[in-house]
C-alpha cells in the first residue's frame, strides 16, 4: 500500500492542529479582556495578530485538501489518545496520536504563530 506524501501530510497535520490552536486562543483572549491587566491592548494585538495568521494558513491548508480530494477527521477518542483517519489519493491511514503529543505539539505551533 502507498504512503501518504510528506507534503500531503503537512496540509492535513495541519487541518488537524490549526482549529485546536484557534479554540484555544479565542478562549485566551476572553479571558484577556476579562483580567484586570493594566495594558491589555499588547496582548490582545498579539493574539488576534496569531490568529489573523493560523486562519490564514488553514484556509491554505483546506484549499489544498479540497483541491487534493483529501481529508482528515476523528475517528475514535479515549482518556489517553485520538486516532484520526487521514485520506489522500485513494489511501486511508488511520494515525494513533497520545493526547499528550497534540498538546505539545499545538504548544510548539501557538508559541511559533505568537513569535512571528
Amino acid at each position: 500500500m502507498p504512503d501518504i506524501r510528506t507534503e500531503d501530510l503537512l496540509y492535513l497535520e495541519n487541518k488537524l492542529y490549526l482549529p485546536m490552536i484557534i479554540k484555544v486562543l479565542e478562549k485566551d483572549l476572553d479571558l484577556i479582556d476579562k483580567l484586570p491587566f493594566k495594558l491589555k491592548r499588547p496582548y490582545i494585538k498579539i493574539v488576534e495578530d496569531a490568529l489573523k495568521l493560523i486562519r490564514k494558513d488553514l484556509k491554505s491548508a483546506e484549499m489544498y485538501l479540497i483541491r487534493n480530494s483529501m481529508k482528515v477527521f476523528r475517528w475514535e477518542r479515549d482518556s489517553e489518545s485520538t486516532t484520526y483517519v487521514f485520506l489522500s489519493g485513494g489511501v486511508e491511514d488511520h494515525r494513533r496520536f497520545l493526547n499528550t503529543e497534540i498538546k505539545a505539539k499545538c504548544d510548539l505551533l501557538m508559541a511559533a504563530y505568537l513569535v512571528q
